[in-house]
């Protein structure tokens, strides 16, 4: 059993002068021992999407998704171009992430990282998200915004809550689209295909 909170921190570049937010995520791990098969292993990740207020009015939120060893990412701790990666047998997966714990190891998940970066053009109104190229913020915002860092550092901080303060329509489980009148569809919106479980997911 693995069983640890990290802090996700997204620090942006605006003409205004450096910005960032940041939340406490957790993630389960655990070995489902099988007879035949030997094992599987199983995660689930709690939290809340970190939540960015930029000068300008927007609000970007960074997703939930993705865990402390599965983004490929590089330690900023260990030398230049030297990645951290978990892998391996599920023991050993679980002493990796101790060993990050026992470092206090601050992650590097920018160029890695799988998380969708979004924002809404009006947040009391869920279909009117829209993705931020992680590459190029000023595409979204204008000159002079650029994403400067997202990474992870272990906490043992509580879990981030209060996301229904900004996103006053979220709701819970079974997580409906953010597109409310949506059907199947071959080529989907960005509403439609995210989730209320893509901003916020507890136990609860």
């Amino acid at each position: 059993m693995v069983d640890y909170n990290y802090r996700m921190t997204v620090v942006v570049q605006t003409p205004q002068g450096e910005v960032k937010g940041s939340a406490v995520w957790r993630l389960e791990g655990w070995k489902i021992e099988r007879s035949l098969t030997g094992y599987s292993s199983s995660d689930r990740l709690t939290g809340e999407a970190v939540m960015v207020d930029l000068p300008n009015g927007k609000t970007i939120f960074l997703l939930l998704g993705g865990e402390l060893c599965g983004f490929k990412q590089y330690s900023l701790n260990l030398p230049e171009g030297e990645r951290f990666i978990c892998k391996g047998e599920f023991d050993e997966y679980v002493k990796q992430i101790e060993d990050i714990f026992a470092r206090n190891e601050v992650i590097e998940t920018w160029s890695g990282g799988t998380n969708k970066l979004v924002y809404f053009d009006d947040l009391k109104n869920p279909a009117s998200v829209k993705e931020v190229d992680k590459e190029n913020m000023s595409a979204s915002f204008g000159e002079g915004y650029r994403l400067k860092a997202i990474y992870a550092q272990p906490t043992k901080d509580p879990v981030t809550t209060g996301i229904e303060k900004k996103l006053v329509w979220l709701g819970k489980f079974p997580e409906p689209s953010l597109d409310p009148n949506f059907k199947s569809s071959m080529d989907p919106t960005l509403s439609q295909t995210l989730t209320h479980g893509d901003f916020k997911y507890s136990r609860n």
